[in-house]
């Protein structure tokens, strides 16, 4: 879908910057719960004596803002990490005993 799709290189979503915008959409468990249904990724790694679930969400460049609003809702803000050479990556994690 997305495959061939062209962006200006300065290009930013302006629906994730909050002041002065009315078309600002809030990041609330609702939205996130949706997004993560459509591009999240839930894994669980096992081992001898316990487990390790791992939330995962992939994203283009372009919606850095969007991947720093959602980081920010797990208030992990620094958990945004490059991935390959146009995207981004959430990645979130912890063990079970």
């Amino acid at each position: 879908m997305n495959t061939g799709r062209e962006f200006p290189i300065d290009y930013c979503n302006p629906n994730y910057i909050k002041e002065n915008n009315l078309d600002y959409i809030p990041i609330n468990g609702h939205y996130v719960n949706g997004f993560i249904a459509g591009d999240g990724c839930l894994t669980m790694e096992t081992g001898k004596n316990f487990g390790c679930m791992r939330l995962s969400i992939s994203q283009h460049i372009n919606n850095k803002l969007l991947m720093e609003s959602i980081a920010k809702y797990f208030k992990s803000p620094s958990k945004v990490y490059p991935r390959r050479s146009k995207g981004l990556e959430i990645s979130l994690g912890g063990t079970l005993l």
